[in-house]
C-alpha cells in the first residue's frame, strides 16, 4: 500500500492498540527437562526468560492518533513477568520505540537468546493491515508511507532465525491475526505435572491475540485494555507453579468476545517452525512450597520441591488460618473468610426491600473458606461425568446450571467422598452424615461473605452496573442509570471481586444455600443454620436475568429443592481445618 488516506486508516472505531508477547522454543539440542523439580528458575536447567517490551501512547506524526492504555499496559506487564516469573526485561516506550529502535532490539534478542532460553516480545501501540499484510506502527511512523511500518512477515523472520526454546505471540491488536496458521488444540481433560514438562520440552512457537482482522479496543478497565486487564489479572492470581498460555487464553478468550466485537485467537505463528510445545510460565519461589525432609542414608538434609498442583492434597494445617487460600484438585479456588459480626438482612428505606429481609445482629464465630466463583461446568462434569447446563456452549468456565438442590447435594457427597480429594488422615463422611468437608453456605454465612463489609444494597454500593455484574440492567435500583442486558451467563469471575475476593455474588446465576427457607429469628443470632425443616431451599445472589433489586446482598429467594432452572447454580464452602 504505497498511498494511505487519512479516514482508511485511523478512523475513530479503528483506533486500535497493539499487544504481542512472542516466546521461543529450544533447538534439537536443547536441554531435555525429565522431572518437574527441574523445571525451576533456581535448578539451573530450564535457561534464561528473556521479554522485550515495547509500548507506545504518543507517535510523532500528527495525523497518528495517541493511545491512553498502551504505555501502561507495558510497564505493569515487565513488571509483573521480572517480579512473579524471573524474566529479564527490556522496556521501550514512547519515542524511544523508533522502527530502529524496534528493529535493533529484535534481533539482539534472537542474537543473545540461546537454546535453552524462554523469550516472550510484548508490544502495544497503533496496528494496521494492508492488502497484503499487518504491521506495527512504531513511534517515528511516517503516516501513509509503508517502508516506516513493522511488518509482521519482518517479525516472523526475526522469529524464524532464533534459537531459544519457546516463542509465544500475544497482540492486542488490530489485524494481528494475519500472523497465525489455522491450527488450533483443545485442553486436555487432565493437567498435571507431565502436561507441562511435555509441553516445555517441545519446540513452540505461538501467538494469541486478542482480535483476528477487526479494529480491537484501546480503552478497558482500569487504565487497561480489555484484554490486557485481564491477561494482567490472570498472570498476577496464578497461585500455580506452571502456567500455559493456552490456560490463559481460555480463561479470557470468553470474557473478550462475550464484551467486545473482538474474536480472541490462540494458535502458532506461520512458517517459523513450531514443533508442538508451547511456552510454559514458571513462577519464582513464591508459587512452590519448600520443605525439608532428613534422608536416612546422609546426615545432611535434603531439599525437596512440592508442586502445589500435586496429586495428594497437602495434609490439613493445625492452626485455624494457615492458608488465605487455596485449590483442591478440580480446580476450585476457596478464600479464607474471617469470623466477624454483622447486620443480616436490609434497612427498610432500602430501595427493592422485601418483608421478609427483617434486619438483625449476627454473629459467626468461625471462619472458613468460600469458593471464590460459582462451580463451573468443568468442575461439575470432572465429578459428575455429564453437563446439565442449558447453556452449555457458554463453555467450561461458565457456571453450571439448571440443577436442583438435590442435585447439588448428590455432587456434594461425591466430592466428599472421593478419597482424591479428601484431606490425608480423615476419614470420607458417610451417606446422610453432616458433610465435615465440603457443603453449601448457611444463609448468613452466604451474606456474610456477599456484604464482605459493606452495609449498601450491593458490595459495589448503592448501584450495581453491568460492569460490575450480570444481570438485566434494563432494571437497575431506583435512581441509578439504566444499562443493557446480556441475556445469558458468561464466564465466572469476568468481573473484578469484593473485598473478600469473591467473584459474582450478585447476578450470573442464582445460588443454593444449604437452609430451609423461614422467618429470620428475633433479635441477635449466633451462627444461625436456619430452621430445622420445611418445603422451600433458599437461593441467594440473584441471576443473569433478575432484576437489580433481586441481586442485592439481602434479597432471599425460596424454590422446591427439586426444581432445575438455567437461572440456578451455587458455590461451596469448607469449614477451617478442611483445606485439601
Amino acid at each position: 500500500m504505497n498511498t494511505m488516506k487519512k479516514s482508511a486508516f485511523f478512523t475513530a472505531a479503528s483506533i486500535c492498540l497493539c499487544l504481542m508477547i512472542v516466546t521461543l522454543t529450544r533447538s534439537e539440542e536443547a536441554q531435555k527437562i525429565t522431572d518437574a523439580s527441574e523445571l525451576s528458575h533456581r535448578s539451573g536447567k530450564i535457561g534464561a526468560y528473556r521479554a522485550l517490551i515495547i509500548g507506545i501512547n504518543k507517535y510523532k506524526d500528527k495525523y497518528i492518533p495517541s493511545l491512553t492504555t498502551a504505555r501502561k499496559d507495558a510497564e505493569k506487564t515487565a513488571k509483573l513477568l521480572k517480579e512473579r516469573y524471573g524474566f529479564q526485561t527490556k522496556l521501550i516506550l514512547d519515542d524511544k520505540a523508533t522502527q530502529k529502535a524496534v528493529f535493533d532490539a529484535l534481533w539482539e534478542l534472537a542474537e543473545i537468546a540461546q537454546k535453552n532460553d524462554s523469550v516472550l516480545i510484548y508490544y502495544a501501540g497503533h496496528g494496521n493491515f494492508d492488502r497484503v499484510d499487518g504491521y506495527w506502527v512504531p513511534s517515528d511512523t511516517q503516516f501513509g508511507n509503508n517502508v516506516t511500518y513493522v511488518y509482521n512477515m519482518y517479525v516472523q523472520k526475526v522469529i524464524s532465525s532464533m534459537k531459544a526454546r519457546h516463542v509465544l505471540l500475544i497482540s492486542d491488536s488490530c489485524y494481528s491475526g494475519t500472523l497465525f496458521g489455522q491450527e488450533t488444540r483443545a485442553m486436555p481433560p487432565v493437567i498435571n505435572e507431565r502436561y507441562y514438562l511435555s509441553l516445555y520440552n517441545e519446540k513452540s512457537r505461538w501467538g494469541m491475540t486478542s482480535g483476528n482482522r477487526e479494529p480491537v479496543q484501546d480503552d478497558g478497565t482500569g487504565g487497561h485494555s480489555i484484554f490486557a486487564y485481564h491477561l494482567l489479572k490472570t498472570l498476577r492470581e496464578n497461585e500455580k507453579p506452571f502456567l500455559s498460555p493456552q490456560e490463559i487464553y481460555t480463561r479470557i478468550a470468553p470474557i473478550i468476545a462475550n464484551n467486545l466485537n473482538q474474536t480472541p485467537i490462540y494458535r502458532p505463528i506461520r512458517n517459523v517452525g513450531d514443533m508442538g510445545g508451547q511456552f510454559v510460565f514458571v513462577a519464582s519461589s513464591g508459587a512452590v512450597v519448600t520443605t525439608t525432609t532428613t534422608v536416612t542414608t546422609a546426615t545432611l538434609p535434603q531439599t525437596v520441591t512440592t508442586l502445589v498442583t500435586a496429586p495428594k492434597p497437602p495434609v490439613t494445617p493445625s492452626r485455624e488460618n494457615d492458608k488465605k487460600s487455596f485449590t483442591n484438585s478440580i480446580g476450585m479456588t476457596f478464600v479464607y473468610i474471617p469470623p466477624g459480626e454483622f447486620m443480616m438482612g436490609s434497612p427498610e428505606d432500602e430501595p427493592g426491600r422485601d418483608s421478609d429481609e427483617k434486619q438483625h445482629k449476627v454473629k459467626l464465630t468461625k471462619g472458613f473458606y468460600m469458593q471464590t466463583t460459582e462451580v463451573t461446568q468443568k468442575q461439575w462434569k470432572a465429578v459428575m461425568g455429564n453437563n446439565p447446563s442449558r447453556f452449555e456452549d457458554c463453555g467450561d468456565d461458565c457456571p453450571v446450571e439448571n440443577v436442583s438442590w438435590d442435585d447439588v447435594q448428590e455432587f456434594i457427597n461425591k466430592l466428599n467422598l472421593d478419597s482424591a480429594r479428601f484431606p490425608e488422615g480423615e476419614r470420607p463422611p458417610t451417606v446422610g452424615e453432616r458433610s465435615r468437608t465440603y457443603r453449601l453456605p448457611t444463609e448468613a454465612e452466604w451474606e456474610y461473605a456477599c456484604r464482605a463489609g459493606t452495609t449498601t444494597p450491593f458490595s459495589s454500593g448503592k448501584c450495581l452496573s453491568t460492569v460490575q455484574a450480570n444481570y438485566d440492567g434494563n432494571y437497575p435500583l431506583s435512581g441509578c442509570p439504566k444499562e443493557k442486558d446480556r441475556g445469558k451467563p458468561i464466564p465466572v469471575a469476568s468481573f473484578s471481586p469484593n473485598a473478600y475476593g469473591l467473584h459474582d455474588m450478585h447476578g450470573n446465576v442464582g445460588e443454593w444455600c444449604q437452609d430451609w427457607y423461614g422467618d429470620y429469628a428475633s433479635g441477635s443470632v449466633t451462627d444461625p443454620m436456619g430452621i430445622d425443616s420445611g418445603s422451600l431451599r433458599v437461593v441467594r445472589g440473584g441471576s443473569r436475568s433478575d432484576y437489580a433489586k433481586h441481586c442485592r446482598s439481602a434479597r432471599r429467594f425460596r424454590l422446591l429443592p427439586d426444581i432445575e432452572s438455567r437461572d440456578l447454580g451455587f458455590r461451596l464452602l469448607l469449614p477451617v481445618g478442611q483445606q485439601r
